[in-house]
């Protein structure tokens, strides 16, 4: 499930305890392999016209709308929560939107380019979503500040030390990884621009620890 996590903040935006909560009641393996860090090259995005939608009015649909070089505005909103609640995920709200596309091109564009093609867990989350997975208003998937991700190719704790080596981040989350076990758990990995803390931090079920831990 996507939204095997949810977000609470340390200040005014972290997504640490709300995650550990969620992580218990969702934990869960998946498959992935082992890698390093090598130099990547961030592209600039295609121009975005970003409005505001009225979602009631027919025929509108801007979930088509492509955010960055390799993901589109649909793979930022795609719930398996939202589904079977039968809500429509898909925000309206520009500054929203623009926020999505930085993630994607500072953080998601240049895992893309590294090791190929992959599918993120969870980007945006609207405040029903979010309360279905259990997390707080104040998660950064709300704002369209954070992703969750996995890749078919590597280790999560391998993918988390690439992203703290080579890309700009606020908070970087390896979630729920297992020693022993390159399947378990995800990574969460959020940007905002100007302030970005490099918070990295290690979730497990027994507590959170500074730094990746494998």
């Amino acid at each position: 499930m996507a939204e095997r996590n949810a977000g609470r903040d340390l200040g005014a935006r972290d997504d640490t305890n709300d995650h550990q909560d969620i992580g218990r009641r969702h934990f869960r393996n998946r498959r992935v392999f082992g890698s390093g860090p090598i130099p990547w090259k961030v592209a600039d995005p295609p121009s975005l016209c970003i409005e505001t939608v009225d979602k009631n009015q027919p025929g509108v649909d801007n979930s088509s709308m492509q955010l960055s070089e390799h993901f589109s505005l649909k793979e930022l909103c795609r719930s398996e929560v939202a589904v079977r609640l039968g809500i429509d995920n898909t925000p309206t709200d520009p500054i929203i939107i623009a926020k999505l596309a930085d993630v994607c091109k500072y953080i998601l564009d240049p895992i893309r380019a590294k090791f190929g093609q992959f599918t993120p867990n969870s980007g945006y989350r609207c405040p029903q979503v979010n309360a279905g997975v259990g997390s707080k208003p104040s998660s950064q998937h709300c704002k369209g500040e954070a992703v969750d991700f996995e890749l078919p190719s590597m280790s999560n704790y391998n993918l988390a030390m690439w992203v703290s080596d080579n890309l700009d981040f606020d908070q970087l989350l390896l979630e729920f990884a297992v020693a022993g076990d390159p399947h378990a758990g995800w990574v969460h990995c959020s940007y905002i621009g100007a302030g970005n803390r490099m918070q990295a931090l290690t979730i497990r079920k027994s507590g959170t620890l500074q730094g990746l831990h494998a």
